[in-house]
């Protein structure tokens, strides 16, 4: 479910749709990173909650992949902020 709502709203909340072409590129990559990243927190901390899987072991595993979601969108989101060192983070680290 997690890897349908990152691919959505990637492709939904885009400057380049009809829909956002009008306004402001920056803002709506802000905006798309800040969404993805509290809907990437909402899923982490489900998985964290729950704990659907009976073995261990595929819980860890379940709960290592959305914390590289959740690890990944803030990445991206310092990255489309500019913060001081986003060529390291828009380089090597969101490529790791």
């Amino acid at each position: 479910m997690a890897k349908l709502a990152t691919l959505l709203l990637t492709a939904l909340i885009d400057p380049d749709t009809c829909l956002f072409r009008t306004l402001n590129r920056q803002r709506i990559l802000v905006a798309r990173q800040i969404i993805l990243t509290i809907a990437m927190g909402f899923f982490f901390i489900l998985q964290c909650v729950t704990g659907p899987f009976s073995n261990p072991v595929n819980n860890a595993s379940e709960w290592t992949s959305r914390l590289n979601f959740v690890l990944t969108s803030a990445v991206s989101l310092g990255s489309v902020l500019n913060i001081p060192g986003k060529d390291v983070l828009d380089g090597v680290v969101i490529y790791m």
